[in-house]
């Protein structure tokens, strides 16, 4: 099930394709991928404007994809190159920008709508324009990316969270100077973590699998796995002198409003099924925003979960 804030996009309601069709000459392809490479400083804003969200990020997400995609070579599974490339080299742009400006709902909407209408004056078909913008907002929260390229692209986009915990920690340093820039109203480094945390509730929720590597031995999902330990670091260093945060797991469903005293932890919930993952992220947004929740929430499927943190 797509869980659609895509449908609220109408690209002049086409068909998506699931692959780059044969009218797409690889000659045009390999030429608009040279065209983004040499002009991604007009594309994108200098660090800093952007801190994290700038050329640097790009090309960290390209090389993320890279060993991806080398996987699934590895086992046969079939990935449209052209497409997770152009939508990698294309999925912030305009980032700086206030999309609301311009009567989008969101960020990913704005670049998808950007992104598709370059490549079309590039030379890409109907097709592969839109299909790259499919895979740009399948970046969007709360969306459920099911195709191959959707896959990669999420998992590249959100690599730095399951690397090593200096790299989430410089990242998030990053992330909040960029906020600072930003926002009218910007929170400290604290409330920033927990806002942050809160957010990846929407990102934490699918199962980004496509080869044997994303499970550990013990069969658990390396991706949450690894997710879960460095999240659990971070929140702690925003608590020092309170005592040690715990990891407390929870299966859904649950009282929201009774995890609202439990700062001092980190609260995992285990999702039955992708319905009821996307309902409690959407309520947790909604509870986070007006106040009612104030301690970091994200969601796990269950398939993921077994003694995730040690």
């Amino acid at each position: 099930m797509h869980y659609e804030q895509r449908d609220e996009f109408d690209y002049s309601r086409i068909s998506l394709p699931k692959r780059v069709q044969a009218s797409d000459k690889v000659e045009v392809l390999q030429d608009i991928t040279e065209y983004l490479e040499k002009h991604l400083s007009l594309l994108y804003a200098p660090e800093e404007v952007l801190p994290y969200h700038g050329i640097h990020h790009v090309h960290q997400v390209r090389e993320n994809a890279a060993k991806y995609v080398l996987r699934c070579h590895r086992y046969g599974v079939e990935v449209d190159e052209y497409a997770l490339d152009h939508a990698i080299l294309c999925h912030d742009l305009l980032f700086g920008i206030d999309p609301a400006s311009f009567h989008f709902e969101s960020r990913e909407d704005l670049a998808a709508f950007y992104s598709k209408n370059l490549l079309l004056k590039l030379g890409a078909s109907e097709e592969h324009a839109a299909y790259v913008a499919q895979i740009i907002l399948s970046t969007k929260v709360n969306v459920l990316p099911l195709e191959v390229e959707e896959i990669i692209m999420r998992a590249a986009d959100l690599d730095n969270l399951v690397g090593s915990y200096q790299s989430v920690v410089d990242q998030t340093a990053r992330l909040y100077q960029e906020h600072r820039l930003l926002s009218r109203t910007p929170v400290s480094y604290s409330e920033f973590v927990v806002g942050s945390l809160v957010h990846l509730s929407g990102y934490s929720w699918p199962m980004l699998e496509l080869t044997p590597e994303a499970r550990t031995g013990e069969g658990r999902s390396r991706w949450h796995q690894d997710l879960a330990i460095n999240l659990q670091r971070l929140y702690q260093s925003t608590r020092e002198g309170d005592g040690d945060v715990e990891v407390q797991m929870s299966s859904l469903p649950i009282d929201l409003r009774l995890l609202s005293s439990s700062q001092q932890k980190l609260n995992v919930l285990v999702a039955a099924n992708d319905e009821q993952a996307f309902k409690y992220s959407q309520e947790i947004s909604t509870l986070y925003q007006s106040g009612a929740l104030n301690c970091p929430v994200l969601i796990f499927p269950s398939s993921a979960v077994g003694e995730i943190v040690q």
